[in-house]
């Protein structure tokens, strides 16, 4: 062992020291390769951004930023612009529309129905579009079939209400989302409650007939309801049902014109009140419009039967006539001639005494 400065208090070994010195050697050497290893990295990472930046411009102009030919679109942009939210740019913003098959639709409380809506794009980037419904009021559910797809391709647009929906006009939205973008079409939805009201508005029937004619009744019906109705129509005259048309279908807020024929054949004379009605469909509250007075109707005798002309004897007639008058005039004419003959021989025979 050896000492320095032969004090004894701040000796320290050989071997020590030189440990320590080669220590402090290395981290020196070391120093320049970590520096230049930091700045390769940064020389690399910034020529694979360039790259990757440059690759993605190169295929947003041929392939609708879609550099990577696959339908994965969390990748496709590369830049983003502070300004609009850290949206996609402009180039890689699709550009779709949105159409409804119908802009109105009525519902009756407990129904359903449905209609198309149909998306289209403008170019060929198409990721996906996303279906939903906004201002959809208390107990009306719609739902999409499909919900989402790519490019153009439609969906059906089921609205169910239910029997505690809320009644009224709603302005229901169909919106349409893809990437941060959103398109909508309005539909408006009438909620009704389910109403039964058959009504005949009108009737008329002639004041006189008679027995053994045919009576014609003019009647008009409407459907004053929310649902369409199969109904029976019916005509009496007075308790009598003469005349019935059955299973007829009419839609709601719809009018239905027709017209019952009454033979009258082996009915009697007199005066009839003629009725028609309609029975009243299931769940209907209002009978009071389900009978319609048309009026009274006389019913006459048949007409009696006229005796046939007796056929004309031969020489009646025109023609007979003038045939016995030239006859009369003939057998006249040969009684002048026998009188004449007879004249002439008296005065012959006077001549020869």
């Amino acid at each position: 062992m050896f000492y320095i400065d032969g004090d004894a208090t701040q000796r320290i070994s050989l071997p020590r020291l030189e440990m320590v010195l080669l220590a402090v050697s290395i981290i020196i050497l070391s120093l320049p390769v970590v520096v230049h290893y930091e700045a390769v990295a940064d020389t690399l990472d910034a020529q694979m951004a360039t790259y990757l930046l440059s690759s993605a411009h190169v295929d947003a102009d041929h392939h609708q930023c879609n550099p990577n030919g696959r339908s994965d679109y969390s990748i496709i942009d590369l830049q983003t612009n502070p300004s609009n939210g850290n949206r996609p740019n402009s180039q890689c913003i699709p550009i779709f529309n949105i159409l409804l098959s119908q802009n109105n639709l009525t519902l009756i409380q407990g129904s359903r129905r449905s209609l198309s809506v149909f998306l289209s794009t403008a170019s060929e980037f198409s990721p996906p579009i996303n279906l939903s419904a906004e201002s959809v009021p208390a107990g009306v559910e719609v739902l999409f079939a499909p919900s989402s797809g790519r490019s153009a391709f439609s969906s059906v647009v089921t609205i169910f209400a239910s029997a505690q929906a809320v009644l009224g006009l709603s302005e229901v939205a169909v919106v349409a989302r893809v990437m941060g973008i959103e398109k909508s079409a309005t539909v408006s939805v009438l909620v009704v409650p389910e109403i039964h009201n058959l009504v005949i508005t009108s009737g008329f029937a002639p004041l006189n007939a008679t027995v053994g004619g045919v009576v014609v009744v003019n009647v008009t019906v409407a459907n004053y309801g929310s649902v369409s109705e199969i109904f029976d129509l019916r005509e009496h005259a007075n308790l009598t049902m003469v005349a019935e048309q059955n299973h007829l279908l009419l839609a709601p807020l719809a009018r239905y014109t027709t017209s019952l024929s009454w033979n009258t054949t082996g009915f009697s004379e007199g005066v009839y009140s003629i009725v028609v009605n309609v029975r009243p469909a299931p769940g209907e509250v209002n009978l009071s419009d389900e009978n319609f007075n048309v009026g009274q109707l006389s019913l006459g005798p048949r007409p009696t039967a006229q005796p046939s002309p007796t056929p004309a004897a031969p020489g009646e007639g025109p023609s007979g006539l003038s045939y016995g008058r030239e006859l009369a005039i003939i057998v006249a004419l040969g009684e002048v001639i026998a009188v004449l003959l007879v004249f002439v021989r008296r005065r012959s025979r006077i001549s020869k005494k």
